[in-house]
């Protein structure tokens, strides 16, 4: 589960800092530092996109406070106040916000690194002049993809092309059969009626269970030889995609939209 979708550990990260029992303060800023991730990623595609300073400001922690009013973790008054202190800088402070800022500095130059890097790849592999090739937006997964001549692309190296297969499958284990996920699991053979048992449950549980007992990575490895990646990315809308070496690099193209 995202953790931005989590009500206790959005708890942790917007709760008074007087109400944290020891022990309590260090979990916080580790879910600071872990939510910083999904949280920056509107902030990091502006920046890649030119139309944001390549900076860390408090306000990113508007994007904490958001998801758990919105949640009901936190009253519109404790939201407002928020609000107010991290305007006035006196949020800064808090030990929470610091490790949220300090991760996002790091997404935020990482994903500068990348942006350079792989645009020289899809630019050598479409063959573009310099310039050519734009910047087109963040996957689901964190991926940069890129625009030329209409036509997406991303380039992955095998190991993060693998993860976010893995990533796919792992919401989409309840949509797969029990003999199936039994193929990839230390369950006995009578153990079948328990992941019967476990599919007919809702999904965020279902998935949540059998992320635990699958062998992800091999699952992954047999779809991977199977069907290759590009299964597992789509567009907007949803179109096919194709995958191709290039090298070192796996690269996606989804075709432009006609």
């Amino acid at each position: 589960m995202c953790i931005l979708c989590d009500h206790g550990s959005l708890e942790l990260l917007t709760t008074s800092l007087e109400s944290l029992s020891p022990g309590r303060l260090s979990e916080a800023v580790r879910a600071a530092r872990e939510a910083a991730g999904p949280g920056v990623m509107d902030h990091a595609e502006a920046v890649l996109r030119g139309d944001a300073e390549p900076t860390a400001e408090a306000s990113l922690y508007d994007e904490i406070v958001a998801r758990a009013l919105e949640s009901g973790v936190l009253s519109s008054a404790a939201a407002s106040d928020w609000g107010a202190r991290i305007e006035a800088g006196e949020a800064l402070r808090d030990p929470r916000v610091q490790a949220y800022l300090s991760s996002c500095a790091e997404i935020l130059d990482e994903y500068l690194v990348l942006l350079q890097e792989r645009r020289q790849v899809v630019e050598r592999f479409v063959e573009a002049p310099e310039g050519r090739v734009s910047f087109l937006g963040l996957g689901p997964d964190g991926e940069l993809w890129f625009d030329f001549d209409g036509e997406s692309y991303v380039a992955l190296s095998a190991e993060e092309a693998k993860e976010i297969v893995q990533r796919e499958l792992g919401a989409t284990l309840h949509t797969l059969d029990a003999s199936v996920l039994m193929r990839y699991s230390s369950l006995p053979e009578s153990a079948g009626d328990v992941v019967a048992g476990i599919l007919a449950k809702p999904t965020d549980v279902a998935n949540g269970i059998l992320g635990g007992i699958i062998d992800l990575p091999l699952l992954a490895e047999d779809r991977i030889r199977a069907v290759g990646y590009a299964p597992f990315f789509r567009g907007d809308p949803p179109r096919p995609a194709e995958d191709l070496r290039f090298g070192e690099w796996i690269i996606v193209r989804i075709p432009s939209q006609v």
